[in-house]
């Protein structure tokens, strides 16, 4: 075990590490190394992937982001954790997505006189597909609402995340 359970709430799970870990920026050893926990400090895991990746809030300002992305990432079975978090849609690592900063309509064509597929809610990802002049493609197939949908969204209303 790499931690010392200090204390387990519902959704949180305060430990104080006891090894080293590598956080990263999004779930997957491929994903940019966010930093080290040196043993000593203490991490509150938050919420886990359906692979088990755990996510946890770095405490540092991240430049608007939201949802999924404002949280950074350690690897399954790294420290023990709630059969009570939440499990979230994260974004890979190697992917471009959009965020959504506010409730964000998905248009069937590159044109607002188009049909709305669906609403993104705010701090939604989705996987960025294209871009034509003002407007994004998404393929909402990895995304946080996992719909088997491809739509437009207007470029200027959405953050992207490389």
């Amino acid at each position: 075990m790499n931690a010392v359970l200090l204390l387990a709430a519902l959704t949180a799970l305060p430990c104080t590490v006891e090894n080293s870990l590598t956080a990263y920026e999004r779930p997957g050893l491929s994903a940019e190394v966010f930093g080290t926990i040196s043993p000593g400090e203490v991490v509150e895991v938050l919420v886990i992937t359906g692979s088990g990746w755990l996510g946890f809030d770095p405490g540092t300002a991240q430049a608007g982001n939201s949802g999924s992305f404002r949280y950074r990432w350690l690897q399954p079975n790294s420290i023990p954790v709630t059969d009570s978090l939440e499990v979230v849609w994260a974004p890979g690592p190697g992917v471009t997505y959009i965020m959504t900063m506010e409730d964000t309509p998905v248009y069937a064509e590159a044109d607002t006189a188009s049909s709305v597929l669906i609403t993104l809610p705010a701090g939604s990802g989705a996987e960025m597909a294209g871009v034509n002049m003002d407007w994004v493609r998404v393929d909402l197939w990895d995304s946080s609402v996992e719909e088997d949908i491809q739509g437009w969204v207007i470029a200027d209303i959405i953050s992207i995340k490389w």
